[in-house]
This record gives C-alpha cells, sequence and structure tokens, in this order.
C-alpha cells in the first residue's frame, strides 16, 4: 500500500514525506492477522480510542513494514494509551531525546518518539481504569543511521491529531499541523 493508506490514513503530506526519508521506502504493508481481542491487526483509529485504557495486546496498533524488507521488525510502530500524567517536558536535548512544542510533552530520538497530549477519557467495561486527563502516543522506529528525529515526530503527531478528532478532543490537545523543536 501507499503511505496514504496507513494507519487509518492518517497520515498528512508532511507524515508522507517524512516516512519516506525515514524508510527510502514508497511502498508498505501493516501487520496482517488479529489482535488479542480478536480485531484486525491492521490500525483503526476508532479502535485506538475504544482501547485507550486497555492492555497492550488489546490496542489498536499502527505496524508499517517496507514492502522490500523481510525483517519481523517494524519501520514504525505506533499506539495510544491512556495517560493520568505526562513527564516534564524537556527544555533541551537529553539523553538522545530532542524536545518539540507539541502537546503537554514530546520529545523524539533515534529509536522512537513520544507525545503526550491533553485529552479526557474514562475507561469503562473491558477498559478500566476511570478518568484520564491525557493520551500518551509513543512510536517505536529502529535506527536508520542519522535520521532527523523531528521526521519521527511529524508521522506521530499526524496520527495523534487523527485520534484526538476521534476521541472529541482535538480542541482540548491543540496538536499543532507544523511541528516545532523546542
Amino acid at each position: 500500500m501507499s503511505s496514504q493508506e496507513l494507519c487509518d490514513g492518517t497520515l498528512d503530506a508532511e507524515a508522507r514525506a517524512a516516512l519516506g526519508r525515514l524508510s527510502g521506502a514508497d511502498r508498505f504493508t501493516e501487520l496482517s492477522g488479529k489482535n488479542d481481542a480478536g480485531e484486525s491487526n491492521a490500525f483503526s483509529v476508532s479502535r485506538a480510542v475504544g482501547h485507550l485504557h486497555d492492555e497492550p495486546g488489546l490496542r489498536s496498533t499502527c505496524r508499517v513494514y517496507p514492502t522490500d524488507d523481510d525483517s519481523d521488525f517494524p519501520l514504525v510502530e505506533i499506539e495510544f494509551l491512556a495517560a493520568r500524567q505526562h513527564p516534564a517536558p524537556l527544555t533541551a536535548a537529553h539523553g538522545g531525546m530532542v524536545p518539540f512544542r507539541v502537546g503537554a510533552y514530546a520529545a523524539a530520538g533515534k529509536y522512537g518518539a513520544d507525545l503526550y497530549f491533553a485529552c479526557t477519557t474514562t475507561g469503562s467495561g473491558v477498559s478500566a481504569g476511570g478518568d484520564t486527563p491525557y493520551v500518551k502516543a509513543e512510536m517505536l522506529s529502529p535506527s536508520l543511521g542519522a535520521r532527523d528525529p523531528r521526521d519521527r515526530m511529524v508521522i506521530l503527531t499526524s496520527v495523534a491529531r487523527a485520534v484526538a478528532r476521534a476521541a472529541g478532543c482535538a480542541e482540548e490537545a491543540g496538536l499543532p499541523r507544523t511541528v516545532a523543536q523546542g
């Protein structure tokens, strides 16, 4: 599939360009089969929102593989979960992580990125945990040499905006279209 179809179609033009720079590829696949909940492994924004309070095996995760790679390791793996708090924002690069001015906390490095944004959610039924004020978006991505950490944050922010819209908290989250390093 093309990058435009990945992660339930959530990658905007800037994120698709970032994925191209990160991977050097233009065709991709997502994980097939079923997750622990018996749902498709293909990422779905609505399932991501519905499973924010669930255990990892139940969450909807976007796993992207380049089509010309036989590796079992995804190029990009993105997941969302409910969070009660966020780390203190970085004021400068630290421990290989570069801060960004996105959400309540955002940092990216050569192995991935984390983004916390304001989004009040309630876990009920199968989902447990009560009300939480944040959503954590996390991306794992292997080091591919000296790639720009901004590319990882651009991809993660694009998918996070779609999740925030579907969760009804886009205004609360305030995730920008343009990602600025902070």
